[in-house]
């Protein structure tokens, strides 16, 4: 993908990731394709914003007229206390992505949900009457059990190495679908996962991401015998250190750069309340992966 040479004026329509660290961020290569794409004078940056400067960097965003926001590590849950609504989605994971100038203030929206729910689709991964494994407990765990509800799942074992946390976002996650049909879930110890049929796992962990020690999830590999299908929320590195494992026993792994597209995608199509043809979201991500190998390759 050739970088954008992108023009700014007194009319732009301005848009931003913050996040801390913001280094790594892929988003503003993925909405030059989509500015690109539509042909209108919009420009999107990034910014390290950190926990403490969360309230008084949206407060200028607002002052500077931005006409939406996205937001990574470790400001989803943070922000919610500073929006002026959020969408029943969003409420039910308890994490916002995606925030939406509105008269009142920023609205917020979470698309982590469909970013995960389409890499499975596109990646043939289909949890319909399956057995699930999530890995993790924090913001994409969640995620990651909204889309297990979402595709039909039988149930969902979630593991965390501290188990408090795994059973706390059970009980968080069925307290907020009361009256809703969901999976069978609970939280299960590592004797109890490396001891249970396991074809279906989405690790959530930053396990495996550049600068991160633990390049595991799971140490065992006897775990990654069982496995089937997998998905990583990691997506630098692409070929995670987790699903090298999968394929090295025969499991079909997806990384996470797909879900990354897909999560930016409907943001970017909820900030212009249009969508995209299916013909140009395949003809952008497929330019964005290929923009992507490059880049693990340099």
């Amino acid at each position: 993908m050739k970088r954008a040479s992108m023009s700014v004026d007194g009319r732009t329509r301005c848009f931003a990731v913050f996040g801390h660290p913001i280094g790594h961020t892929f988003s503003p290569m993925i909405h030059e394709l989509f500015i690109r794409e539509c042909g209108e004078n919009l420009a999107y940056l990034a910014f390290d914003v950190t926990p403490e400067n969360l309230e008084d960097a949206l407060r200028g965003a607002w002052a500077m007229g931005f006409r939406g926001l996205n937001l990574t590590i470790p400001l989803k849950e943070r922000v919610i206390p500073y929006l002026t609504g959020i969408d029943p989605l969003a409420r039910k994971v308890g994490a916002v992505n995606t925030l939406k100038r509105t008269e009142e203030g920023f609205y917020g929206y979470n698309t982590d949900v469909y970013g995960m729910q389409s890499q499975l689709r596109t990646n043939g991964i289909h949890l319909q009457g399956q057995d699930v494994v999530i890995l993790g407990a924090g913001g994409a765990a969640k995620s990651a059990l909204c889309v297990c509800q979402m595709e039909g799942a039988k149930s969902v074992s979630v593991y965390n190495r501290t188990y408090e946390r795994a059973t706390e976002l059970v009980r968080r996650f069925e307290e907020a679908c009361r009256g809703e049909e969901t999976p069978r879930m609970r939280a299960v110890s590592l004797e109890e996962l490396l001891n249970m049929p396991h074809p279906y796992v989405i690790q959530t962990t930053p396990a495996g991401m550049l600068s991160v020690s633990d390049r595991l999830p799971i140490r065992e590999e006897s775990f990654y015998e069982d496995i089937r299908y997998a998905a990583d929320v990691v997506f630098n590195p692409k070929d995670t250190p987790f699903l090298s494992l999968v394929r090295s026993h025969g499991g079909k792994g997806a990384d996470g750069l797909s879900m990354l597209y897909y999560q930016a995608l409907k943001a970017f199509e909820i900030w212009r309340e249009t969508a995209f043809s299916k013909e140009q979201a395949r003809r952008m991500k497929e330019e964005f992966l290929s923009w992507a190998e490059g880049f693990f390759h340099e």
